[in-house]
């Protein structure tokens, strides 16, 4: 039975999370020299607590700015988005090129995988409302 290479279609979510992630990095470097900045979380000025997402442009200005604990301090979660971002194109180009591509993910699979993301997204949540807990006077 002969093999057939993978298509090129498995590229494309890691290709998209690669650009977004550039994107990302791009808006943090020339953040003070854009025209516009970000306004004020919504959630936490309607709730008086911090989205799941409160404290990433910050992290992401750590982390460029060369404090990388700082930027895991600000939103653990972000931090971790970038860098798996950075990692899935290249694992998923090596597997490519290697034919070393697994068969797609079954469902029961992709389920696992979701409640782990929104496990971890919770836990980076109760972390930020935590942290937000400890600086109120």
């Amino acid at each position: 039975m002969q093999k057939h290479p993978p298509s090129a279609n498995v590229l494309a979510g890691p290709m998209i999370a690669l650009g977004m992630a550039i994107i990302v990095l791009f808006a943090a470097l020339f953040y003070d020299h854009l025209p516009f900045q970000l306004p004020a979380c919504g959630f936490r000025t309607a709730f008086g607590i911090p989205c799941v997402g409160c404290g990433g442009t910050r992290a992401m200005l750590a982390l460029v700015g060369g404090h990388p604990w700082e930027a895991l301090r600000l939103n653990p979660a972000v931090i971790l988005a970038f860098f798996v971002s950075l990692l899935w194109p290249l694992i998923t180009l090596y597997r490519y090129h290697s034919g070393a591509m697994r068969a797609p993910i079954r469902d029961h699979h992709l389920r696992r995988i979701s409640l782990i993301v929104i496990f971890l997204l919770l836990l980076n949540w109760l972390y930020l409302i935590n942290s937000a807990a400890i600086k109120a006077p």
